[in-house]
């Protein structure tokens, strides 16, 4: 059953087990829970939206299914803007449905510095295989030809003897509608509204939509019950939920903004890490029609040590226009015309600054991050090398997320903007964030222990993609799903909820 607006008509409830969010780490949780016939209600302070509700306005999207209308900046210098779902399926309704296994080198790297044992990729490939026959996850064929945009980086990397490889998405028959940001009205996407979310609500989950975690009641190192915001029409109301277990996968900025709300960990929200997002249009001495081809096909790989993988990244006339906010009137009206000559490509690039939350006491979180040096000269140098790649493929003209009122036309005009640009003249962004809450067994830089359980709480578990232990470039999703699978697999057994 979905609650919406209107449907609170008690102040209390009560359940077995509650979990808090609805995205790729919860959804995982609510089906898990419920499967094993537990009574369950999941919360997700966004609405519920069907496929059917998603539009093509970009601008209508980004008020509806991101936080803050899609503004959640990390504020420093530069700011960085955090665009945050806030809806039922969280995450998994907006990205572009990559879904990948971290490199076993990274969970290796996670077993020395955080001492996760048991999360190895031995342990963890039966959860990537089960995470990907739930989402139908495959590697598409394209075609060249409705894939230019594809093929001429393909062929750039080759001629550079970098490493390109095909990218694995939750899809099935992608109809190339390039609206993965804003909701796949096509139900393509295998998001969780498509996949683990009907399953928990077969198996009888009460689904809270527009319901937001206030505050965790707890004594002695139990958690007995949560006090949430609904909506009611134009008005809002507090209800309680108790519950025996409380599973929070709220996100890496929301389920610490709650533990440390509630009093329940000061580590929490400590050392945020992030991908930075850096998108580049690129123009072309030809058409490539990007906005008929398939989203996210290629993957260059050639630095993925270095923390930098390139994309190319979904197309249409308003994501251009939204990448090219910077440039005057006349600029944009001008691509805007030649926009069959453009596509985009994006840039991740794992930070090495930190974020934090400042203060916990409003209603919202403020976050804070100090970006390093090394990270500033960092985003210069992954800038260089999409460019190289670019132009190595036929770009003729690139638009960069840098201050400047003109596109770059040759690797000379690049390092002559790179060595004048300050940190402040970066517009950056990014969609991965994690470690708010890192797994591990040291209690002084870890918020949960191996099974997912909070420090000192005997009965809050958290399987979001805050537990995940570092940031590592790629698009978290296929491993927060793996890790929440364990995380619940353990929980399940532990006290059998």
């Amino acid at each position: 059953m979905i609650y919406k607006s209107g449907d609170y008509k008690n102040s209390n409830y009560r359940c077995k087990c509650l979990v808090i969010g609805t995205g790729a780490g919860g959804s995982v949780a609510g089906a898990l829970l419920s499967q094993h016939g537990h009574d369950v209600i999941m919360m997700e302070e966004g609405e519920f939206y069907t496929r059917e509700s998603f539009v093509p306005d970009v601008g209508d999207s980004l008020s509806r299914l991101y936080r803050n209308h899609g503004i959640s900046p990390f504020f420093g210098r530069p700011t960085v803007n955090f665009l945050e779902a806030c809806c039922v399926g969280g995450g998994t309704v907006v990205n572009g449905a990559l879904i990948w296994r971290p490199e076993p080198w990274i969970l290796d790297r996670w077993a020395v510095s955080h001492g996760l044992t048991g999360y190895g990729y031995a342990d963890l490939e039966r959860h990537f295989i089960t995470v990907e026959k739930d989402l139908h996850v495959e590697t598409p064929k394209w075609d060249p030809d409705k894939n230019l945009n594809s093929l001429l980086i393909k062929q750039g990397a080759e001629r550079l003897n970098w490493k390109t490889v095909p990218v694995p998405r939750a899809a099935i028959n992608c109809t190339n509608l390039n609206r993965c940001m804003a909701g796949c009205p096509a139900g393509a996407k295998q998001s969780a509204l498509e996949t683990y979310l009907p399953r928990a609500l077969k198996n009888g989950v009460r689904l809270f939509s527009g319901s937001r975690a206030i505050k965790i009641i707890h004594s002695q190192g139990v958690a007995r019950e949560v006090i949430a915001e609904v909506r009611e029409g134009c008005r809002k109301k507090r209800i309680t939920i108790h519950f025996d277990e409380l599973i929070v996968a709220g996100g890496s900025v929301q389920t610490p903004f709650l533990l440390r709300r509630s009093g329940i960990s000061k580590l929490a929200g400590r050392g945020i890490q992030f991908n930075y997002s850096l998108k580049v249009a690129a123009k072309f001495d030809r058409a490539v029609h990007a906005e008929a081809s398939t989203p996210f096909t290629l993957q260059v790989q050639e630095f993925l040590r270095d923390g930098l993988i390139i994309n190319v990244s979904q197309f249409n006339t308003m994501y251009l226009a939204l990448a090219l906010t910077q440039f005057p009137d006349e600029v944009l009206n001008n691509v805007i015309e030649q926009r069959d000559r453009f596509a985009l490509y994006i840039g991740f690039m794992a930070s090495l600054s930190l974020a934090r939350l400042v203060n916990c006491f409003n209603k919202s979180p403020f976050v804070w991050y100090a970006q390093k040096q090394a990270d500033f000269e960092r985003i210069k140098m992954a800038l260089r090398r999409l460019a190289t790649l670019l132009f190595e493929s036929g770009a003729v003209e690139l638009y960069l997320p840098v201050a400047v009122e003109r596109p770059v036309c040759s690797l000379s005009e690049l390092d002559e903007l790179l060595n004048q640009i300050r940190p402040e003249g970066l517009d950056l962004v990014t969609v991965h964030v994690m470690s708010s809450c890192p797994m591990g067994t040291d209690p002084q830089r870890s918020v949960v222990d191996l099974d997912g359980r909070v420090r000192g709480m005997k009965n809050i578990v958290l399987c979001d993609a805050s537990i995940i232990p570092s940031c590592f470039g790629e698009s978290p999703q296929g491993t927060i799903m793996a890790f929440a699978h364990e995380v619940m697999t353990r929980q399940i057994k532990r006290v059998g909820c």
